[in-house]
């Protein structure tokens, strides 16, 4: 999926923005988004980001980050749905 299009349809889960989401993970877990920008560096991106039936970017918050820092157009998707 193009993270464009993750960004423009996909909430972020807490009502911000995903700019706003994004400067609170740099601020907030700035160890973490240097491993994983190391990772995929080296690896690419190989989880899919989880988009749940209501809308919501429900896992993988960290990886769009990165995709959309790095200029990557495209990111994996997989969609779930609540039992």
């Amino acid at each position: 999926m193009k993270v464009a299009d993750v960004m423009r349809d996909v909430q972020d889960g807490d009502g911000l923005t995903w700019l706003g989401e994004f400067d609170w993970l740099r601020v907030n877990h700035a160890t973490r988004l240097r491993r994983l920008f190391l990772s995929v560096l080296q690896n690419g991106i190989r989880e899919p980001l989880l988009i749940g039936d209501d809308g919501r970017l429900w896992d993988g918050h960290h990886r769009l980050y990165v995709a959309y820092t790095l200029g990557f157009t495209h990111v994996p998707v997989e969609y779930a749905r609540r039992p």
